[in-house]
């Protein structure tokens, strides 16, 4: 196991540090390029060429199943975690509360210092009002501490689900799985794609968002369809009984590691942008649950109905990948919590040294 670590380490660190690197000596607009190109070109290219060498006979099924199951308990946990955490602060708030009781002191206690309220915001709400009664004041305090709790929520929950399956997953298992053996892998990915990123998250971020009113219509549905990893995956598996030239079939495997290479510069542009320290603390459940929780239920219900070997790791990996930088998108279009999303993002992404070595130890063939 300590030489496959090596293996997926070395370029991992390596990468992610070139890509904090550029960043101080490139243009600002790069790594929204880099992104736009990767999920445009490069993660589709990479499911193409995986997609045409894969065995999906067993993980197109298994593959979205374990996905939608994993999906579901996450969601489940993620609220019941959420709710265990704010009961506390929550009760201070509640109208049975003793008799004096402050909310603006309660409000101002359980919202980081980067909230996505401003100082100018808080002023206007929580401070006593020239003209209003003391229960009015109460009122509007009470409103403006559930107005962002309903917003950090929202953040919280998708921190936990939305996972980075293209590309930090498909950066790492080519380097700790045989390539015959991907096919679990894209199978997940695409599933992901369509039912939890474009799908379910959009769900969330927007109930849980401002524009509370907006659920899955046309235009979601107008953006899964037009997910490129998912007309890859399909040109990939009618073009398996295609041989290509040889020299071809060279340079498409070769692009694998290139799009591995610009995907790892990316994270490391991405992670040496994020900022939102104060919020590290909350992130810490969202992050485990993510990179942790998951895995080990998916891992020890997997072994439970039979499926063991490298399908069984493949599933786990991708189960425990960590939160997606697509979560950012999702809190800046919704208006929920971003700091607390960008600190996940950190948080979950270095955890994933750590689990690394547990998932492989305990599910590796």
């Amino acid at each position: 196991m300590g030489e496959t670590l090596l293996q997926a380490y070395t370029p991992l660190l390596f990468w992610v540090t070139v890509g904090a690197v550029l960043l101080r000596i490139t243009p600002d607009r790069l790594p929204r390029l880099l992104g736009r190109t990767l999920f445009w070109v490069g993660v589709p290219l990479e499911v193409f060429v995986l997609a045409r060498h894969g065995d999906f006979s067993s993980a197109l099924a298994i593959a979205p199943v374990s996905l939608v199951v994993v999906v579901t308990i996450n969601i489940i946990l993620g609220g019941l975690a959420w709710n265990l955490m704010q009961r506390t602060t929550e009760s201070g708030m509640s109208p049975h509360s003793p008799p004096g009781t402050q909310p603006h002191k309660v409000f101002r206690e359980s919202v980081p210092s980067e909230s996505i309220l401003s100082e100018s915001i808080l002023g206007e709400s929580v401070y006593p009002l020239a003209g209003t009664s003391a229960s009015e004041q109460d009122t509007s305090a009470c409103d403006v501490w559930h107005s962002a709790s309903r917003r950090r929520q929202g953040s919280f929950i998708l921190a936990g689900l939305l996972g980075n399956t293209g590309f930090v997953g498909f950066a790492l298992l080519p380097l700790l799985v045989p390539e015959e053996h991907l096919g679990a892998a894209i199978c997940y990915q695409v599933s992901n794609n369509v039912l939890v990123t474009s799908g379910i998250g959009v769900l969330i971020a927007s109930h849980f968002g401002r524009s509370s009113g907006v659920g899955l219509g046309w235009q979601q549905v107008r953006d899964i369809l037009g997910v490129p990893s998912l007309w890859a995956f399909a040109l990939g598996v009618s073009t398996q009984a295609i041989a290509f030239p040889e020299s071809i079939e060279a340079g498409l495997d070769a692009s694998i590691w290139v799009v591995i290479a610009a995907a790892l510069i990316l994270m490391g542009m991405r992670l040496s942008q994020i900022q939102g320290w104060d919020s590290l603390k909350e992130s810490i459940t969202p992050s485990l649950l993510k990179i942790l929780v998951m895995p080990a239920i998916a891992g020890l219900g997997l072994t439970a109905i039979g499926i063991t070997g490298y399908l069984r790791l493949v599933l786990v990996l991708m189960a425990g990948m960590p939160t997606a930088f697509a979560g950012l998108i999702l809190v800046e279009e919704y208006d929920i919590d971003a700091p607390l999303m960008a600190s996940s993002i950190l948080v979950s992404t270095v955890g994933l040294l750590a689990t690394l070595p547990l998932w492989l130890g305990l599910f590796g063939s």
